[in-house]
């Protein structure tokens, strides 16, 4: 479980190296055929395509994990907003962005050390569009009054995927012809996404977290309702209904072990010290409130909203759905997903050390510093 993950799929890039040799792409593998659910489409004609893994919207330029890779290369972590903000940038044919939540006002750049050439870095700013009915559409969609958005409010299932569309230019300089680039994951364009791998909270109260105020009051008041305290039920019965199928499974093996050696869930939690200088809130919390807990404590829980598997360090699946009923029924929310793997660096005769080893080891660094 793992913060907010993105990643790009450039097509048409060839991996020509060896095995362990050169610099590495990523390949994503892409078909359309019907698939047992109706709705249900699988892309699988498109092979070699280039693969950037991103891990949260921002990699400062003081994140430095230093994770060794095959053929002496060291892996570099990838920029994700900056790379949306680029690519929509460049665009010049087409962007086509979907999303459970598009907020049109989003700076992409967050990092004042890292600026941007003059010019607008909020998504409105970019796509300059002058169709007022475009713009209208992404500050209210439910304006548009389509029969899919009344059965999707009347059902209360939405539209979940992440998808950010644009043409590119090829790597070959000086050609007219371009390519798709697709930002493809678990991140909405809009506010309350932003982060990084620090996941700092009280020190940039007056940056980046300017207009972000959690209050725990409201989560234990949310917590209180029919339909979360059932979500939260199922969560734990799924959770103790797969421990005890791997008890199971090893007592029928005659095996003696601790299921968590097979199975471990992670909450992700963080905890700042306060530092002299620090932005501190011009209003004080009420006495015994949650909120001046909170301030005291300065422990907070890091928001997982990735959606992501790694298999043996060579196989990877990132997307914009939950492993739960409504996102895996096919009929209920819309999600859309990639599967990639580099297929000379595979653990065959060794452990796969490339780009998705580094992206796994990087997550790692993140979170357990090691």
């Amino acid at each position: 479980m793992f913060r907010k993950l993105m990643l790009i799929v450039v097509h048409n890039i060839e991996e020509k190296v060896g095995f362990g040799k050169g610099v590495a792409e990523l390949y994503a593998t892409i078909d359309l055929e019907k698939a047992p659910v109706g709705r249900t489409r699988i892309i699988d004609k498109e092979h070699r395509c280039k693969v950037s893994l991103y891990q949260d919207s921002h990699v400062p330029d003081n994140f430095v994990p230093k994770i060794p890779l095959s053929g002496g290369q060291t892996y570099e972590p990838q920029r994700c907003w900056e790379g949306v903000f680029d690519a929509i940038t460049n665009a010049r044919h087409l962007i086509y962005i979907t999303g459970w939540s598009v907020y049109t006002e989003i700076s992409l750049i967050g990092d004042s050390m890292r600026p941007k050439p003059a010019g607008d870095t909020t998504l409105d700013g970019l796509m300059a569009t002058c169709d007022q009915e475009t713009g209208n559409f992404f500050r209210n969609p439910d304006d548009g009054g389509s029969i899919i958005q009344d059965i999707e409010l009347a059902t209360m299932f939405t539209h979940h995927q992440k998808i950010v569309v644009v043409d590119s230019k090829l790597p070959i300089g000086g050609s007219h012809e371009r390519r798709i680039a697709s930002f493809v994951g678990g991140i909405d364009l809009c506010d309350g996404r932003y982060d990084t791998q620090f996941h700092s909270l009280f020190r940039t109260l007056d940056t980046a977290h300017l207009m972000t105020f959690i209050s725990l009051t409201f989560v234990r008041v949310f917590r209180e309702s029919a339909s979360v305290q059932a979500i939260l039920d199922w969560q734990r019965r799924t959770m103790d209904m797969m421990y005890k199928d791997i008890i199971q499974a090893l007592k029928t093996r005659g095996i003696v072990e601790h299921p968590r050696n097979y199975l471990t869930f992670f909450c992700v939690g963080n905890r700042k010290i306060k530092k002299p200088g620090e932005y501190e809130p011009p209003q004080k919390p009420e006495p015994n409130s949650d909120y001046m807990r909170a301030q005291h404590n300065r422990r907070f829980v890091v928001y997982v909203h990735a959606k992501m598997m790694i298999v043996d360090v060579e196989y990877i699946i990132i997307g914009s759905a939950n492993i739960n009923q409504r996102s895996m029924d096919g009929a209920r929310d819309s999600e859309v997903a990639m599967r990639a793997y580099q297929p000379y660096h595979l653990s065959t005769s060794q452990p796969a050390r490339d780009q998705i080893h580094g992206f796994s080891m990087s997550l790692w660094y993140e979170h357990q510093k090691v």
